[in-house]
């Protein structure tokens, strides 16, 4: 079986996804009205820098961490799905109405976080929660965990399960 392309969030969102039933495309951040909203995903099998979140401390803007966002976000969760059923990112330029400056600027933001575009994948389409894997992060210490039913992720859990 070939890897799996992952669509990383937050527990923070984990909540509306599961009420949805789906991952839906949304607007890329700063996208003009008229580009084409996508679900997000990526190759990378343990983390994808572009995931991290922005967080506000003490007046400064930072990126946090893996670690920090399962820690301030409300934990960290993922969604897999077969790689071959997304777009690539050269796609996604071509059939999202993206500004050429635009995808220039998301590859350059990428790579500054030490992201490959190469690794990018997307689904204009989407995608029922039941058609993913479903894995949670329970911390450096324990990794990723597979969730065998979506619904058994119906909170985000905080300190993980039974080993």
């Amino acid at each position: 079986m070939k890897l799996p392309a992952w669509h990383y969030t937050t527990g923070l969102h984990w909540t509306l996804i599961r009420k949805s039933g789906a991952l839906l495309p949304i607007p890329t951040n700063g996208a003009p009205a008229n580009e084409r909203p996508v679900i997000w995903f990526s190759l990378r099998q343990a983390w994808e820098p572009t995931a991290a979140k922005g967080w506000n401390e003490n007046g400064k803007q930072r990126l946090l961490s893996m670690q920090e966002t399962y820690e301030k976000c409300q934990g960290f969760i993922r969604f897999g799905v077969q790689a071959e059923a997304l777009r690539d990112f050269r796609a996604f330029v071509e059939l999202s109405g993206i500004p050429p400056e635009h995808a220039r600027g998301l590859k350059l933001a990428g790579k500054r976080r030490g992201a490959d575009w190469r690794d990018w994948r997307v689904s204009f389409e989407p995608i029922p929660i039941s058609d993913c894997f479903v894995e949670v992060w329970y911390g450096t210490e324990r990794g990723w965990v597979r969730v065998q039913e979506p619904d058994a992720a119906s909170s985000v859990p905080r300190s993980g399960p039974p080993r």
